[in-house]
C-alpha cells in the first residue's frame, strides 16, 4: 500500500528490493491500482514471513553475504587494470 496511484511500470523485472534483512528481485512488474496497492512479486522465496506492515527498502537495498570461495583471485596486467573474482552467498 501506499504507492502512487495507478501507474503502471513501478518497479521491472530484476529491480532490487529488500524486506528485513533480505535482498530480493522483482519477477513481474509491478503496477498499483487507484487506492495506491499494488503486488510485489519476486524471487528467492522468503526465509521467514515478513512482519505485516515491513518497509520495503527500494532505495540502496541491501544484503548480507558471507565469503564461500577460497582465496580470492587476483588477475595484475600492466598499467592500471587489476581484476579480482570471489564467491559469496547470501547470509542467514
Amino acid at each position: 500500500k501506499a504507492w502512487p496511484a495507478s501507474p503502471n511500470g513501478l518497479l521491472l523485472p530484476s529491480d532490487e528490493y529488500q524486506i528485513g534483512n533480505q535482498l530480493c528481485f522483482v519477477t513481474a512488474p509491478v503496477n498499483s491500482d487507484a487506492a495506491g496497492l499494488a503486488f510485489l512479486q519476486g524471487e528467492p522465496p522468503y526465509r521467514s514471513a515478513p512482519a505485516n506492515d515491513a518497509p520495503v527498502i527500494l532505495h540502496e537495498p541491501m544484503g548480507r553475504f558471507v565469503f564461500t570461495g577460497e582465496l580470492i583471485g587476483w588477475d595484475h596486467e600492466p598499467g592500471i587494470i587489476t581484476r579480482a573474482a570471489a564467491e559469496f552467498e547470501e547470509a542467514a
